[in-house]
């Protein structure tokens, strides 16, 4: 298994000499370590530099009672791992939309990202005013999702909502969807809740995830959009190849989108 150096989890433009406000952290999506258990993952996740994680039912099993997921979670604070978001969750009923966000309640974390039935769209926002502390955020996965093929299939949706429901822009898929990933976080700036980055080897529909910088992400400018926006939330970084040893791919997708976000506020 590779070696790597701890890179730290912050990122801030506040800090550059152009003096933009824009400021975040990297996590993780735990769907990058589905092949390690919780406890390793956590650890994992913490030398890569790391810390906040969004949850997938892989690591933290929707089936468990509301103690056994506060336990989970408060355990993951104790070891330093920042549980921000849980999903991708897919909602196919009123009984799940309610149980996704008691599921969230119960781990203390402030975000769902989602793939909704559009007929639910109504419950949810129910569900939002309920909860008030948690928001909802729809993930796209790409031109053959039937659901939300890319940001503004949900956007154009939403748009009327309650502001608590918003988008989760996935680069690789909004790529996959020929779509210009910088434009779209400008676009949708107001209700983008969180960003899954990652990288493809073609523009195309059967595109391969790769490390970001060997792809054809864009991420000057997606990095140029961020900081446009003034970004403040999580930048999830999202590896799906490698699955058995992501260590390697991990640290060098961060390295690079770090150095290109140093770059650009040289």
């Amino acid at each position: 298994m590779a070696s790597v150096l701890p890179i730290s989890s912050s990122i801030s433009a506040s800090q550059t000499p152009n003096n933009d406000q824009a400021t975040f952290e990297f996590g993780i999506s735990s769907y990058t370590l589905r092949k390690f258990p919780l406890e390793k993952a956590a650890r994992m996740s913490l030398k890569m530099g790391t810390p906040n994680i969004l949850l997938k039912d892989v690591h933290l099993p929707r089936s468990l009672t509301r103690i056994e997921i506060q336990k989970v979670t408060d355990n993951l604070r104790k070891q330093g791992v920042h549980p921000y978001a849980v999903g991708e969750i897919t909602m196919n009923t009123k009984e799940d939309v309610n149980k996704a966000f008691e599921y969230a309640q119960a781990a203390g974390v402030n975000l769902i990202v989602a793939s909704p039935d559009l007929k639910l769209l109504p419950d949810i926002e129910k569900a939002v005013k309920k909860f008030s502390v948690i928001r909802l955020s729809i993930h796209n996965n790409g031109p053959e999702d039937l659901r939300f093929p890319t940001p503004g299939s949900a956007y154009d949706l939403i748009l009327n909502m309650d502001d608590k429901i918003g988008l989760c822009i996935d680069v690789g898929h909004t790529i996959r969807a020929g779509q210009d990933v910088a434009k779209k976080i400008i676009k949708y700036a107001d209700r983008l809740f969180d960003i899954h980055v990652k990288d493809m080897s073609t523009p195309t529909q059967d595109a391969n995830n790769v490390e970001i910088g060997r792809g054809v992400a864009n991420y000057p400018e997606i990095m140029k959009a961020l900081r446009k926006i003034k970004y403040d939330k999580i930048v999830c970084l999202e590896i799906e190849k490698d699955e058995d040893d992501p260590f390697a791919a991990i640290s060098e997708s961060i390295g690079y989108v770090k150095g290109v976000w140093s770059g650009i506020n040289a």
